[in-house]
């Protein structure tokens, strides 16, 4: 299998307009593609624009939205 990114489209998640718009991005994939490091590029970029950043893995964002306790 091969997978591409979409230079387009990062470039234009890179700006955080998504973040200004309160939007929320999931990034998906197998493991090994490249997820973590999407996702801290985006977050760093977003950092350094003065933007809040929260970077959660799907399981603690499920059982926070299920309502239940989240340990460290």
């Amino acid at each position: 299998m091969t997978l591409t990114l979409d230079r387009a489209l990062f470039q234009q998640l890179a700006t955080g307009r998504w973040i200004k718009e309160a939007r929320n991005l999931m990034i998906t994939g197998p493991c090994g593609v490249g997820k973590t490091w999407l996702a801290c590029a985006l977050g760093q970029r977003a950092c350094r624009d003065n933007l809040t950043v929260i970077y959660q893995r799907l399981p603690r964002r499920k059982r926070k939205l299920d309502g239940t306790s989240v340990s460290a």
